[in-house]
């Protein structure tokens, strides 16, 4: 869905020192606007592992946003 919305689903971007994976999903935002409205439902992971929005990124770090799913009933 977020990749739909940007259009890409792969990106590298550059970051200042110690900005968190919430300043980068806000720099996402400047680009793609309405992906804003996604940060309060998604989820991030950094290095495939789920973290904090607060969490630190260092040079070579993948992160990734995550919007809920549902799954269906059996």
């Amino acid at each position: 869905m977020l990749s739909e919305v940007a259009g890409e689903s792969t990106l590298e971007l550059e970051l200042e020192e110690g900005e968190t994976a919430r300043d980068l999903f806000r720099k996402l935002t400047r680009r793609w606007p309405e992906l804003d409205r996604y940060q309060a439902i998604c989820r991030v992971a950094v290095n495939e592992q789920y973290g904090s929005w607060e969490r630190v990124l260092k040079t070579g770090d993948e992160v990734a946003f995550f919007p809920p799913v549902s799954g269906g009933a059996r």
